[in-house]
């Protein structure tokens, strides 16, 4: 078992697969993109599927496969067989921004996926180009509904703007309890290349339970699995409502997780500038059990909590390399 510094048992990795993505959203990267990776510094299927093994053998059950837009690989359904097929880990979800998802969604389920989380930030058109930079609403709304046809458990997660999408909340809770999906609401975050949305485009928790109080009272339900949400009941409805609060409620005292970037490095924290590159070490002939040192390593380096809440951007890397 993994345990850092300050008692918290860490059984849970992020790992980004690519940092490739198909949108260019406001808050998270520049309209002409950030310089992609070479093909060569990603990691492959095999290397993933290995660091899958050791860091199972370290005590890691779950892992979330994220990006940029893990769609894009061609060898997503791949890897996830790879990762199953070895045993150890018991749960693999997928975050994505679901424009590629109505084709994919078919050949997911069978590699074994059961979870995903879609990320969705307005059910208008003309604003999620805006948002977005890209005219694609229509595939992400059809790979919602494919998804939930194909039985997956879906989140729906909203990043909270305010001037943009903050007149949207009660349209998503309608839009998600009749897809009978769970709705998700997050704090804007500094995230490195947040060049168009500052501070004042900040909604906090408090502003969005605000608008949902008027549907009713909110009920506390706690978590819902490893996740950092804490979820709330409203009378009426068939599921929770959850808010992922890093700014204005900082769970880090329950943090239970790592990060891998798409080349590999080890993120103790998402506002860590300490990490170690596994892929070096893995391309080196590294054994298993000087992976899994490395491994401990990287959680004793884990701080007490992030500092993205200094007012300026500390991100060391851009959230599609690190992994959303």
């Amino acid at each position: 078992m993994l345990q850092d510094n300050f008692g918290r048992k860490i059984d849970y990795l992020r790992l980004s697969v690519t940092d490739r993505c198909n949108l260019r959203c406001r808050y998270c990267m520049r309209k002409e993109g950030i310089g992609y990776l070479a093909q060569y510094e990603i990691l492959t299927l095999k290397e993933i599927a290995r660091i899958a093994r050791v860091f199972a053998r370290c005590g890691i059950v779950k892992i979330r496969l994220t990006g940029g837009e893990p769609l894009l690989r061609q060898d997503i359904a791949a890897i996830m067989r790879s990762i199953f097929d070895h045993g150890g880990i018991r749960d693999i979800c997928l975050t994505t921004n679901g424009v590629l998802l109505k084709d994919k969604a078919a050949s997911l389920k069978a590699a074994g996926l059961r979870k995903i989380n879609i990320s969705l930030d307005t059910l208008k058109r003309d604003r999620f180009a805006f948002i977005s930079r890209g005219d694609f609403l229509n595939n992400v709304l059809s790979g919602v509904d494919e998804a939930v046809n194909a039985g997956f458990l879906v989140k729906l997660n909203v990043v909270a703007i305010k001037g943009v999408n903050d007149d949207e909340i009660l349209d998503f809770v309608e839009f998600c309890q009749k897809k009978k999906i769970i709705l998700r609401f997050i704090e804007l975050m500094p995230v490195s290349a947040n060049f168009n949305l500052g501070d004042c485009r900040y909604l906090s928790r408090r502003d969005i339970e605000k608008v949902l109080r008027t549907l009713g009272a909110l009920t506390p339900q706690g978590q819902l699995g490893s996740g950092p949400a804490d979820y709330y009941g409203m009378p009426g409805f068939l599921h929770p409502v959850g808010f992922i609060s890093a700014m204005s409620g900082k769970f880090c005292f329950r943090c239970n997780r790592l990060r891998i970037s798409a080349k590999g490095e080890i993120f103790p924290c998402l506002s860590s500038r300490r990490k170690i590159n596994l892929r070096n070490y893995l391309r080196s002939g590294a054994s298993d059990e000087e992976l899994m040192a490395l491994i401990k390593q990287s959680v004793a380096d884990k701080p007490r909590e992030h500092c993205l809440n200094q007012g300026e951007n500390v991100l060391t890397s851009f959230m599609s390399v690190i992994g959303g």
